[in-house]
């Protein structure tokens, strides 16, 4: 994972988070892709370009639910919770 200002870029094969991890912020795919897996690792979805990632627990105020994995190679814009 690389951060620069408000933008975050992962490598394939990268975890973007894991169940149970907090939820401190929510992301903006600007190109690239990411799979989303339950804790039992069954593929949910893939989501890429312009779809957002991690919103419902930030605004749910709980931990992930779900596992996210970069696919190839993501570059998200970070919106981080103030609270």
């Amino acid at each position: 994972m690389l951060e620069r200002d408000k933008y975050i870029l992962w490598n394939a094969g990268e975890v973007i988070y894991r169940v149970g991890d907090d939820s401190n912020e929510a992301f903006l795919i600007m190109e690239g892709s990411v799979q989303i897996f339950t804790m039992e690792g069954l593929l949910l979805n893939r989501i890429g370009t312009n779809e957002i990632l991690g919103e419902t627990s930030l605004l749910l105020n709980t931990t992930r639910t779900v596992t996210a994995i970069a696919t190839s190679s993501p570059t998200c814009l970070a919106s981080r919770s103030t609270s």
